[in-house]
């Protein structure tokens, strides 16, 4: 019997390490799949808001003498929370505009509800897009105490190379990994 059972455990063993080592390899892409999908997805949108602002109304971007940001003389975008949060409503993304590296719109709200306002991003964020006018993207950025998945892109003034500031498209971390733990519990 012990014989028996001793060759049962050998020879159940390596497919059982076989089967888990598959499990976490596949968990391993399925997460780094969902990662790229949800980049793609959030450059998308940045680019739809910009385009969005761009073509507006006529006009530069600039800050009124009480610090709201315009779009010419039409467009108080400081005043229009209903754009980001009509975006987070249908996307699932947090959507926030800067004006240089100032934060002057945004659906994310604090632990008490209220939007997180005036904040500014990483310097190093700053530098990539607001200074070299390059998009910027990471897995790993806080934000009012969350770890954020988050794709930055520069909003330019009208018929200019120059970064006036910037479009942040996000998403909660905990929510992203959350949904890859529900797609895991499927293939089980």
């Amino acid at each position: 019997m012990k014989l028996r059972l001793r060759l049962l455990v050998m020879a159940l063993l390596p497919v059982i390490a076989l089967g888990v080592l598959t499990y976490l390899g596949a968990s391993s892409q399925i997460r780094i799949n969902i990662e790229e999908q949800t980049y793609t997805g959030m450059l998308a949108t940045t680019l739809a808001v910009r385009d969005v602002l761009d073509s507006s109304v006529e006009g530069e971007y600039h800050l009124d003498e009480k610090g709201q940001m315009w779009k010419g003389d039409g467009l108080n975008i400081s005043e229009t929370p209903s754009l980001v949060d009509s975006i987070k409503k249908e996307t699932g993304f947090d959507v926030t505009i800067f004006y240089g590296n100032e934060r002057v719109l945004t659906s994310i709200k604090d632990e008490n509800g209220n939007w997180v306002g005036g904040t500014q991003p990483l310097a190093e964020i700053n530098d990539l897009v607001l200074g070299k006018g390059q998009n910027f993207s990471d897995n790993d950025i806080e934000i009012s105490g969350k770890r954020f998945m988050c794709f930055y892109i520069p909003l330019f003034q009208e018929n200019t190379s120059t970064p006036i500031g910037m479009i942040f498209m996000g998403k909660d971390y905990k929510e992203l990994i959350e949904g890859v733990g529900k797609t895991q519990s499927f293939m089980l």
